[in-house]
């Protein structure tokens, strides 16, 4: 379990607006330059990471808190049976969350790390946020920075595995974001997004 107050994540603005913002700027542009404009974005995908940022983030190096929180909204837990493969394998819980925008599991492992699931949301919209939402997670002295950016194909289909992490000058923990996309509606699970703590020696 990473240690409290690993690093004060600080999201400043809800992603919802952030993605509303970012169309209309991107649309303006597009429209000075008599360009197509942007597609709204997907509400599932909007969802998907706005649920990230309000758990995972919210409360990493807090994973009490995350868990008390969850249990007082009453979100139901997944049962034993199913909730193996959204913790890989390891000790730890994972809830299920379900409504109008989606189908979504947080899932929280004793080692501190922290994912949400999304059974469906469009790909390009979630990376889109994703990339905006942890660009917005700056520590004094770490800046984030990308460290990977991959493509994978299978028989299920495409996908894109991207990672983020604080630069440390010295030593020590830092927080790792990862997301996992594919626009393949084969799978269970078209998105996923990690926050861990690593340590630079």
């Amino acid at each position: 379990m990473p240690p409290k107050n690993t690093a004060p994540l600080d999201p400043r603005l809800p992603v919802a607006i952030a993605s509303l913002l970012l169309a209309s700027l991107v649309a303006a542009s597009a429209a000075a330059q008599g360009e197509p404009t942007m597609e709204p974005i997907d509400n599932t995908a909007d969802a998907f990471v706005s649920l990230f940022n309000g758990t995972c983030v919210k409360y990493y190096g807090s994973p009490d808190k995350l868990q008390g929180d969850l249990e007082s909204r009453k979100v139901p837990l997944v049962d034993e049976a199913h909730r193996s493969p959204f913790l890989h394998e390891q000790p730890g819980e994972a809830w299920s969350l379900s409504n109008e925008k989606g189908d979504f599991v947080i899932a929280l492992r004793k080692t501190g790390s922290c994912s949400v699931f999304a059974r469906r949301a469009k790909d390009v919209d979630v990376q889109l946020l994703f990339a905006s939402l942890v660009q917005r997670i700056q520590v004094p002295g770490a800046p984030m920075e990308k460290i990977a950016d991959k493509r994978d194909s299978s028989a299920a289909g495409e996908t894109h595995y991207v990672a983020y992490a604080q630069q440390r000058p010295t030593p020590g923990p830092y927080a790792r974001f990862s997301l996992t996309t594919t626009p393949s509606e084969k799978v269970a699970i078209q998105a996923v997004a990690t926050v861990s703590t690593a340590e630079k020696k």
